[in-house]
């Protein structure tokens, strides 16, 4: 079984030399959050999905939602999709969807969400996986 970590700003800097060392094989890291702005992309994401391969680690990347509709979920994977385009990534794209703010939303509009996202992304040739939490 493979060792990875998910990685965000939260962190700070991550010497990834070392973490390659401790056996770690492959990354989760977080793009950004939410709609489209600058201060919306993860401030270490081209950092470490940089530094990250090139220490040879396998990378995914991953989205924090904050949407509240379908249109709100295809603005935020379209803003994904400019921020990921370039980089090789070997392991999944994936759709974070876990802030409290959604929890009111209902079942169906949440299966909405997600379907738009996923539907965005696989359209632009993205294998795209869902991250959640109860």
């Amino acid at each position: 079984m493979a060792k990875g970590i998910d990685v965000s700003s939260w962190q700070g800097e991550i010497d990834w030399k070392k973490v390659k060392e401790s056996g770690i094989e492959f990354a989760m890291i977080r793009e950004g959050y939410g709609r489209k702005a600058p201060n919306q992309i993860d401030k270490y994401f081209h950092t470490n999905i940089q530094k990250a391969q090139e220490q040879g680690i396998y990378c995914g990347a991953y989205h924090y939602s904050y949407s509240i509709s379908v249109e709100d979920a295809i603005n935020e994977a379209n803003f994904f999709i400019e921020n990921i385009k370039g980089y090789k990534l070997e392991f999944p794209v994936a759709l974070d969807i876990e802030d409290k703010s959604m929890m009111k939303l209902g079942k169906r509009t949440l299966t909405d969400i997600c379907k738009a996202f996923c539907d965005t992304l696989e359209k632009a040739g993205y294998y795209v996986v869902i991250y959640t939490n109860p």
